[in-house]
């Protein structure tokens, strides 16, 4: 799920500033933050105290599809759709696995 969000909001200009993540995302934006009134968006986002472009998103077990897309809609300024992997990007290998 945070792969998804990652890759719509770099597609829509943001800067992924994580190198590695897994459930917390942390961007840079070059535009305006966006008001978060309430909502899945209030619960998800959080702006850094210090950097006026610097905003994280905690993803949990709980998050749907439609909350990430709600919020990269609200990020974005315009509708996102997101579509699931039907299979993860990168090809695992189980350590230790038994035959």
């Amino acid at each position: 799920m945070t792969y998804l969000l990652a890759v719509a909001l770099s597609e829509h200009g943001y800067t992924i500033m994580n190198d590695t993540y897994f459930d917390t995302l942390t961007v840079r934006s070059h535009m305006p933050r966006p008001s978060l009134a309430s909502g899945p968006a209030r619960a998800m986002v959080s702006f850094s105290e210090t950097e006026e472009d610097v905003i994280t998103l905690s993803i949990n077990e709980t998050t749907t599809i439609e909350k990430l897309e709600e919020v990269a809609s609200l990020l974005c300024g315009k509708n996102i759709k997101l579509v699931p992997c039907k299979r993860f990007p990168l090809k695992l290998t189980i350590v230790g696995a038994r035959p």
